[in-house]
């Protein structure tokens, strides 16, 4: 009688096991929404610090941001999409302290992917400040691309898009032999939602200069959101081959080799990603969602902790942890 008890309890462990391996964590919807509607919601968060070197650099401009605010009204994912390189940092981990109310879409709790823009500028500057000295040169230097290049990206750091794209289209016609203006109109386009342009003009650009990792980057994403998850992966993995050292481009394209179905590839691209910033609780807990995803249990459930412990508000790890400790 105690053998036969015995054996029940192991059959009954390993049929929840089995389970508990073969059934994935819930999906959670997402809907896209305006910065400016969603900014309403906003209900606490840093305002970004102005990073001093760029202060005494003169550096100013906007940042902007794309990210996602999860069920519990947290942010994650934050993604640079242009500006200013010297504050995209600055603005991200801004972007990390903010809270939001929770959105709710026909009764269930919906995450929202948003792109924020934030701006920096020294006091007593604004748009027509900051843009000044860069009219001035191209109105010296009407026929000189590089004046129009860099007016442009003025432009569009400080939000000014229609006219950015005519800078660019202006540099084009005077250099078209030159890959800068591609990337830049790309940019413009780009922050116009009109994707199908701005993949042209990524693809002319790197046509004519196939070392700019960035606009592999930007491709990759423009490819996801139509949809051609394949080719998006192939492009991100040539600009990871440029710039391989930055942690937070190899969580980005684990989260993008997950929508690919390539498991292993991502958890390699998470565990990358925690060398370079270990205490990173979504990067924990993507990377447990990704090892239940293939049927290692005690490692997801180490992950969820993990994320946990770093971010103990956080309702998503709470119950990913105590949904595989059950």
């Amino acid at each position: 009688m105690q053998l036969l008890l015995i054996t029940y309890a192991l059959c009954s462990f390993c049929i929840a096991t089995s389970y508990s391996a073969q059934t994935p964590p819930p999906q959670i919807q997402r809907i896209t929404v305006d910065w400016q509607r969603q900014k309403a919601l906003q209900i606490s968060g840093n305002r970004a610090v102005y990073p001093p070197i760029a202060q005494v650099a003169h550096i100013e401009g906007t940042v902007q941001v794309r990210f996602v605010i999860t069920t519990d009204g947290s942010t994650k994912d934050p993604a640079y999409l242009y500006g200013p390189p010297l504050l995209m940092m600055a603005a991200i981990d801004a972007i990390r302290t903010w809270r939001f109310n929770p959105t709710v879409a026909a009764g269930i709790p919906v995450e929202v992917e948003t792109v924020a823009a934030v701006k920096f500028f020294l006091p007593g500057h604004d748009v027509g400040t900051y843009l000044a000295p860069f009219r001035k040169a191209v109105q010296k230097h009407p026929n000189d691309p590089k004046e129009h290049i860099s007016l442009g990206q003025q432009m569009l750091d400080v939000g000014e898009i229609e006219d950015a794209s005519g800078e660019f289209q202006q540099a084009i016609s005077l250099q078209p032999n030159q890959a800068k203006p591609y990337f830049g109109l790309g940019d413009a386009f780009a922050a116009k939602g009109d994707a199908e342009s701005a993949i042209k003009e990524y693809r002319q650009g790197l046509s004519l200069n196939a070392s700019e990792a960035d606009a592999y980057f930007k491709l990759s994403a423009l490819l996801e959101r139509k949809g051609d998850v394949q080719s998006a992966v192939s492009e991100y993995r040539l600009g990871l081959q440029l710039k391989p050292k930055e942690g937070y481009r190899h969580d980005n394209f684990g989260i993008l080799l997950m929508k690919a179905n390539d498991v292993d590839a991502a958890i390699d691209e998470f565990r990358l990603a925690l060398h370079s910033d270990p205490e990173d609780a979504f990067t924990h807990w993507r990377l447990g969602t990704a090892l239940e995803k293939k049927g290692d249990l005690d490692g997801a459930l180490r992950e969820y902790k993990k994320a946990s412990k770093e971010q103990p508000q956080n309702q998503d790890f709470k119950n990913a942890a105590e949904r595989l400790a059950k």
